[in-house]
């Protein structure tokens, strides 16, 4: 049995257009698979110019097209093959490349990744994934300073370098990756061994390696993939100054009062409205995800009192912010999700950028800003959703038209206060003095 006169028609057009470029060769094999589909047997030659085109064993297998390269003045001819197994294709002999002539133009064939990948999930073999989007890998990865490489405690012993560091083990999974695969390729990629404690069990992962370079450079990968991960879980703790000054908090109310009882405005619930006892600047969010996380997110809280604080008091002497004025997280006041109230303290904002500078600096959470906004919530969809009964199906909050607060409110006075402390704060809690359980403090 031949082929149909218009399979060969059809399979010849691919062959014979004088104009040859990456689509277009692709849309030769697009012919060629139409053709298969109508008579997917053997096909013969075919007449292309000077040259024969050696016959293609597709014995009814999908054709993959490889990388082809445009050469001139060779008349060398290659057969291209594919079998019912992925065949790894040969290094090409660059003195003797494999070529392939279509009318009057010459063509290199190179060995192509992409044809394994293809294969290899045609046969349902694992490939594997970054836990990261590529954009955050590039932002993470931007050439380190000295000071960040020094900072790793590297130790000797008998030649063989290593350094040791905490990480919380749920995530120890997205180091090691599906079947060991993460954690091989950055043992691969930076010449190192890494030692990650078995699955249930805590500890400290472990780097080694005759060179202190791979030491850094896989802590560095690691550290990378901690930071991925963190900034995909819901945040558990934030450094926060609390508002908790008798004026702030009684004008706060009285703002509140006039919201619900202005008949102009219309939407707003007591649901929306932040907690008095409640109000605060968030500096930082932080993923502290075991006791250890907690530990270290203290000591560095500590750290920042020595090394940005109190150099900066010695400056300026106690500091004072006013809060005074409206805001809102959107360009369209009609649908708003959250609404703050602006404050002003230069000197608190200079602090609080060095603090958030510090701790991403440290691994604790990942850079998404230059500058730390400081702001305090007063009005937010998410406090309906929370105070909800959890077994309410519909947890979507929707937003509210701020138009009319704004236009009536943009300029409230809330009052100033002394700033006395900075907390690293719980999430969802509640303390003995309503505000959020504290887990560590410093005093400002």
């Amino acid at each position: 049995m031949r082929p149909s006169k218009e399979c060969t028609l059809m399979t010849n057009a691919a062959f014979a257009c004088p104009t040859i470029d990456t689509q277009f060769f692709l849309v030769c094999h697009t012919l060629i698979l139409i053709c298969l589909i109508k008579c997917p047997w053997e096909i013969p030659c075919f007449d292309i110019g000077t040259n024969v085109l050696e016959t293609l064993n597709l014995r009814g297998n999908i054709f993959q097209p490889s990388t082809i390269h445009q050469f001139t003045n060779i008349q060398t001819l290659s057969t291209v093959r594919t079998t019912s197994t992925f065949i790894e294709p040969p290094e090409m002999d660059i003195l003797k490349p494999d070529l392939i002539w279509i009318g009057s133009r010459c063509y290199r064939v190179n060995p192509t990744s992409d044809l394994t990948v293809k294969i290899n999930e045609i046969h349902g073999k694992y490939i594997e994934q970054d836990d990261f989007d590529q954009e955050d890998d590039e932002t993470l990865l931007e050439p380190e300073s000295e000071n960040q490489n020094n900072s790793y405690q590297i130790e000797s012993i008998n030649g063989r370098y290593s350094t040791s560091f905490h990480v919380p083990s749920q995530l120890f999974g997205q180091i090691v990756g599906a079947k060991g695969a993460t954690r091989r390729r950055i043992e691969t990629e930076t010449g190192s061994q890494i030692l990650i404690p078995k699955q249930g069990q805590e500890g400290d992962i472990r780097i080694s390696s005759n060179n202190p370079k791979n030491v850094q450079a896989a802590r560095r990968r690691i550290e990378i993939i901690v930071i991925g991960a963190r900034a995909k879980i819901d945040f558990t703790h934030f450094l926060s100054v609390p508002l908790i000054d008798p004026l702030i908090q009684k004008n706060y109310k009285d703002f509140k009062t006039k919201i619900l009882s202005d008949p102009k405005i219309y939407g707003i619930s007591e649901k929306h409205f932040q907690n008095p006892n409640k109000l605060h600047l968030t500096v930082v969010c932080l993923t502290l995800l075991d006791n250890t996380d907690r530990s270290l997110a203290a000591q560095y809280l500590q750290e920042c009192r020595e090394l940005i604080v109190n150099p900066i008091l010695a400056d300026v002497g106690q500091l004072e912010l006013e809060m005074r004025g409206l805001g809102i997280m959107n360009d369209d006041p009609s649908a708003v999700n959250v609404l703050y109230g602006t404050v002003d303290c230069e000197p608190l904002q200079v602090i609080c950028d060095k603090i958030y500078e510090y701790f991403v600096g440290k691994g604790m959470c990942k850079k998404q800003y230059d500058r730390v906004k400081l702001h305090a919530t007063l009005m937010n969809t998410k406090f309906i959703k929370s105070r909800e009964d959890s077994s309410t199906k519909n947890n979507k909050a929707d937003s509210f038209d701020a138009t009319q607060i704004l236009e009536n409110y943009r300029n409230f006075y809330f009052g100033k206060m002394q700033i006395r402390e900075l907390l690293l704060s719980q999430r969802h809690t509640t303390g003995s003095n309503n505000y959020y359980e504290t887990s560590c403090m410093i005093k400002i």
